[in-house]
């Protein structure tokens, strides 16, 4: 089945003009008030100019988090894309199921949304993973898949670890090898 590319790019450019939106309103709020703390500490708008310049050039706090929500919000376009086209690739009447990673960090509507199924059509109304409509929005790492696949129950969360978690394992594990 051929993927309907018209559709499909003027659904992506929609939604990625919004995510540059929304990423540039997050990042001129950010920056104002780091601007506004730096000059209530009587800062100078020179120093400050420096300093934003050092952290673009080299690294640091607000350039950091600059550059990881456009990051983001370039790579999104590309779950859109996989997801349109594992859609299309199904008959209409497919049902999926949302399946959510398994963590303590995982937002309360991914896990009450876990297991259940519903249409392509429902999910999109109720939101797809990453399309923002959850609490953990656009940083979502679960998937609707076709309920078909399985020939059982819907699997228990995909089980991850965060890098924190993975760093206090290795620790403790290089410590009792000490």
């Amino acid at each position: 089945m051929a993927i309907k590319i018209e559709k499909l790019s003027d659904e992506v450019s929609r939604r990625l003009l919004l995510n540059i939106k929304f990423e540039a309103e997050a990042m001129a709020s950010m920056v104002t008030s780091e601007v506004k703390k730096l000059l209530a500490r009587g800062i100078s708008e020179q120093e400050i100019a420096r300093q934003f310049t050092e952290q673009v050039l080299y690294g640091g706090r607000v350039a950091d988090t600059l550059k990881r929500g456009y990051l983001g919000t370039m790579s999104k376009p590309l779950v859109w894309i996989e997801n349109e086209a594992v859609h299309q690739a199904y008959p209409q009447e497919t049902k999926w199921v949302w399946v959510s990673v398994s963590h303590k960090n995982r937002c309360p509507d991914c896990t009450d949304r876990h297991g259940q199924v519903a249409t392509w059509e429902q999910w999109e109304a109720m939101g797809l993973p990453g399309y923002g409509a959850t609490v953990c929005g656009y940083y979502c790492m679960c998937q609707v898949l076709p309920e078909s696949g399985y020939d059982g129950p819907v699997p228990e969360a995909i089980d991850t670890i965060s890098l924190a978690e993975l760093r206090e394992k290795y620790q403790a594990e290089q410590a009792g090898q000490a």
